[in-house]
């Protein structure tokens, strides 16, 4: 606990531990790939909440169109093109018959 608490350490393997922490932190390359993870992670998280933004609209608007509602009116709520709604009127129709 001492040495994370950033007091020296107390034996010789927590001063290794500490050493190499330190060499870790003034290496440049280290934080380099730190912050292309950082960059990467931050990427793919928002990635996959567009992804997931446009699933959930697409499947509100398989509902509404189940439901009778005219393609335009779920363009316009759902934020999908009017032709990715008619696409999905199609396949509705295809599945049904």
């Amino acid at each position: 606990m001492r040495l994370v608490s950033g007091q020296k350490g107390s034996d010789e393997f927590t001063e290794k531990i500490a050493h190499l922490a330190d060499e870790v932190k003034q290496n440049i390359g280290y934080k380099r790939q730190f912050m292309e993870w950082e960059r990467q992670k931050t990427y793919l998280y928002n990635k996959g909440l567009e992804e997931g933004k446009q699933e959930k609209a697409v499947e509100d608007a398989r509902n509404l169109l189940t439901e009778g509602i005219a393609p335009d009116v779920i363009a316009r709520c759902t934020g999908l093109s009017l032709e990715e709604v008619q696409k999905l009127a199609e396949e509705s129709a295809k599945t049904t018959v």
